[in-house]
């Protein structure tokens, strides 16, 4: 009984400011994004932009903490434009998603880890998932 599967992804939103702004401030394509308006299905539109940067795919293993700090590589030297994007309103977040196997599993992130989210301006979010087999 483990882990089964893990992903993990920086996702930066507002609720009046752009995604397109945050791809001009970090220099970094998303994997996806959406701005506010946009149509999500007949009548219902988007009510804040979404910028989203996924780690490696999950066929590459289910390793939560090699997976942040992949991320975490991907925009460690954009630490100023990070702040900016905070001081301007955006909510910035590390998501997890962490599959257990019949509930019983868990995850660790060494002090280094730790060290590394903790100099950037973005929360953690973890949502786990029990699955049976």
């Amino acid at each position: 009984m483990a882990i089964t599967r893990t992903r993990a992804s920086l996702v930066i939103n507002h609720g009046t400011l752009s995604a397109q702004h945050v791809t001009a401030v970090l220099g970094i394509e998303p994997t996806r994004s959406f701005e506010r308006g946009d149509p999500i299905a007949a009548g219902l539109t988007r009510e804040h932009s979404g910028w989203t940067l996924e780690g490696p795919p999950p066929d590459d293993g289910d390793d939560l903490e090699a997976r942040l700090l992949h991320l975490v590589g991907l925009v460690r030297g954009n630490v100023g434009a990070l702040n900016e994007l905070s001081s301007e309103g955006y909510d910035m977040t590390w998501w997890c998603y962490i599959s257990e196997a019949d509930g019983q599993g868990g995850v660790s992130l060494s002090r280094a880890t730790l060290r590394e989210l903790a100099d950037l301006p973005i929360d953690v979010n973890c949502d786990i998932y029990a699955t049976s087999r």
